[in-house]
């Protein structure tokens, strides 16, 4: 009898010291190092993309892969992107979501690095998940700013 009742608390003690991080925890703890967003076309060619990345100071537009432009930027910019994405649902998210590109209207491509892991996704041109909306529209502004 003392040894289940020893055996017991023991599990009950590695329960408690083993609490898992919450939600809150997770987003405060976890930094955007970079996202990469573009858009990609079937053409008579093969493909043609547009895409910008951003990291702590600059942002890159590139053009079927090339970088075209670099700007330095203000370093607050990734953490005003960081509060319009719940990286929770980001990381969670499938990699390929509808049929990219299917219909010949495009794909959209949006990446995320932060210091606990890396995450892409490819979606439907005009059809991001509802919980990116508030990001990929930010992401799309900027690339036609800084692409032109």
């Amino acid at each position: 009898m003392l040894k289940r009742i020893s055996i017991l608390l023991l599990l009950s003690i590695l329960a408690i010291s083993c609490k898992k991080e919450s939600t809150d925890d997770f987003m405060t703890n976890t930094d955007i190092l970079g996202i990469s967003y573009g858009q990609l076309y079937s053409t008579s060619n093969g493909f043609s993309s547009i895409g910008i990345k951003i990291t702590k100071d600059t942002l890159s537009f590139s053009v079927d892969s090339v970088v075209t432009k670099t700007t330095i930027i203000k370093s607050d910019i990734l953490a005003d992107l960081k509060n319009k994405v719940n990286l929770i649902v980001f990381r969670n998210l499938e990699e390929v979501i509808g049929c990219p590109d299917c219909d010949g209207s495009g794909a959209e491509i949006l990446g995320i690095v932060t210091t606990s892991f890396s995450h892409e996704i490819k979606f439907e041109k005009g059809n991001e998940p509802e919980d990116l909306t508030n990001l990929v529209n930010d992401l799309r502004s900027r690339m036609m700013i800084y692409g032109n």
